[in-house]
């Protein structure tokens, strides 16, 4: 069996775990996404919140008002920080797919250099040795 044929079950192999990195990137692309989103829209929502609470505050609030906005505010600050930290993590679990993905491709394109190489080399023997066939051929149709 020809060395390239051999290396073809590898190659596949590594063609496959590089496909699922690659889904595995970009399923964590999209969480990291849709995280983003989920702490702009909080940040919106603290920020128009804020903004009803200073024109409700001009017409006059009373303090059980004032205390429950302070702990919401309070309690929504918290949360856009957990946010925060939720895509801290999830950033640096994209980078370390990242790698991962990045490795297999290495991998991946490494194994088919070497098996490209392997089939240039036999392709030129099998040139080489057709052209003797061809040149003993017309040496004893010569001799005829």
């Amino acid at each position: 069996m020809k060395q390239s044929k051999r290396l073809e079950p590898i190659c596949d192999f590594n063609k496959r775990r590089e496909n699922d990195a690659a889904k595995s990137l970009a399923k964590i692309s999209q969480e990291v996404a849709a995280q983003k989103q989920r702490l702009e829209d909080l940040e919106n929502y603290r920020g128009e919140y804020g903004k009803q609470f200073a024109m409700a505050g001009g017409a006059g609030l009373n303090a059980v008002k004032m205390r429950e906005y302070q702990n919401f505010m309070a309690n929504l600050s918290k949360v856009v920080e957990q946010q925060k930290s939720a895509i801290s993590i999830l950033e640096n679990e994209f980078e370390d797919k990242k790698r991962q993905w990045l490795a297999a491709r290495g991998r991946t394109k490494a194994l088919e250099t070497v098996k490209e190489r392997y089939q240039h080399k036999e392709t030129m023997i099998e040139e080489k040795q057709m052209q003797k066939e061809i040149d003993d051929l017309s040496c004893r149709n010569v001799k005829r």
